[in-house]
């Protein structure tokens, strides 16, 4: 049986009521070659909950968002689903940006790069 990432599926993860996002990046997706999961709106906390759940068993390649600031408008949260996403090797890449996977900048005060960084101490990397 062929796992995700041979699969390229993606999931899509966008603002409430951005259907015409939504449909513009699932015709890039599927244009990409990739199989769209779920498109998941974000409504609410359990948006976030369900875009975790995906990105903990390793389902997907890749989220794809309008921008990194559509998972949530708390810097924080979006700071620990994307060090989730790091750690499970799953990119989160934002139309925005041209489809490049959005980062996240692990630096300690004194420019030395870091691993295993908690997501206080990171960084996002993006239009946030």
């Amino acid at each position: 049986m062929q796992d995700s990432r041979e699969k390229k599926r993606c999931l899509i993860f966008a603002r409430n009521n951005a259907n015409d996002t939504a449909d513009r990046i699932e015709a890039y997706a599927k244009k990409s070659g990739m199989e769209v999961v779920e498109t998941i709106f974000n409504t609410d906390k359990k948006a976030v909950e369900r875009l975790r759940y995906y990105i903990e068993r390793d389902a997907i390649i890749c989220v794809l968002v309008r921008d990194v600031v559509d998972i949530s408008m708390e810097l924080n949260e979006i700071k620990a689903v994307m060090t989730l996403a790091a750690e499970h090797g799953i990119s989160i890449n934002a139309e925005s940006r041209g489809y490049e996977p959005a980062l996240i900048s692990l630096f300690a005060r004194h420019g030395r790069a870091l691993t295993g960084v908690s997501p206080e101490h990171a960084q996002v990397v993006g239009n946030v």
